[in-house]
């Protein structure tokens, strides 16, 4: 992915690229040409060192919810849900939309004990 759009989807190695790289890793499993894709992607060191350090394996991430840089917002990012749409007589096509969402609460630190 270009920088530019990696500088877009904020917190990027945590909540964009392993969503992204699962998607892939699934797909490469059965299909040559997507891992032949994967095999350039990951000749980039961020993107290699990202593809060794997970493992998981989803078909989507469609309604998860994710931070991501706005033009008139740059230095507070938005969050959006991400949705999949296909097309009822073309169902191998899809079109794949970021809808406005609500940060997601933030996660407590775990107490120590006294």
């Amino acid at each position: 992915m270009p920088r530019e759009a990696r500088d877009q989807c904020a917190q990027w190695e945590e909540q964009w690229a392993p969503p992204l790289l699962a998607q892939l890793r699934q797909g490469a499993l059965a299909n040559t040409a997507l891992r032949a894709i994967v095999d350039r992607v990951c000749e980039d060191p961020q993107v290699r060192e990202l593809w060794e350090r997970t493992a998981d394996l989803r078909r989507h991430a469609y309604g998860t919810v994710r931070p991501m840089y706005l033009e008139g917002a740059p230095t507070r990012p938005a969050w959006v849900r991400i949705m999949g749409w296909q097309r009822m007589h073309e169902p191998s096509l899809r079109v794949i939309t970021g809808e406005p969402a609500p940060a997601p609460a933030p996660t407590a630190a775990p107490q120590q004990a006294p």
